[in-house]
């Protein structure tokens, strides 16, 4: 003959409904809910920022040639199709991705004045050095154009695939 355990409802094992153990375990789930959410948000939140802090519009113009700041040598071409001119063999150049064109100002910031110039989005520019200056889209990195007529040129990285190592890449001005 089987024997059978009873359990009596007032039982610390039991999941009765209004018992100590019940309440805890509601008490725990409910916890673990709010934290799973809120990691969930963070998550979401995340990685929204990355892709937008990454990402080149989806309708950049031109054929991306490479997502770093390069020795301009390496490039095919300007991004068009055309010849690349460049100072001389230690030259660093990245391509402009914007839906539009790019404005030039005359210092690291968006406060800095337009030289009345822009870059053009799918181009090959060559670029002197990287300094800090107002924060476009979670990007606080300014580019100066390689010396020209003019004087200072500077163009936000946000716009510019130069990738991560451009401060070790690219000299500080």
């Amino acid at each position: 003959m089987k024997k059978f355990r009873l359990f009596s409802s007032h039982s610390e094992d039991s999941t009765v409904p209004g018992s100590k153990s019940a309440i805890a375990e509601a008490q725990n789930d409910k916890a673990r809910r709010r934290r799973f959410r809120a990691l969930t948000a963070v998550s979401i939140v995340g990685a929204t920022l990355s892709v937008t802090m990454m990402a080149a519009p989806a309708n950049a113009a031109g054929t991306k040639l490479s997502s770093n700041i390069q020795y301009c040598r390496q490039f095919p071409h300007n991004g068009w199709g055309g010849q690349l001119y460049y100072s001389d063999g230690g030259s660093k150049c990245a391509q402009v991705y914007t839906n539009n064109n790019l404005n030039i100002r005359r210092g690291p910031g968006t406060g800095y004045a337009l030289t009345g110039s822009m870059l053009s989005s799918g181009r090959v520019y060559e670029f002197d050095c990287w300094t800090t200056g107002t924060w476009v889209d979670g990007d606080n990195i300014w580019l100066k154009l390689y010396p020209g007529a003019g004087g200072a040129q500077y163009v936000s990285d946000r716009y510019v695939y130069t990738g991560p190592n451009i401060t070790s890449f690219l000299p500080h001005c």
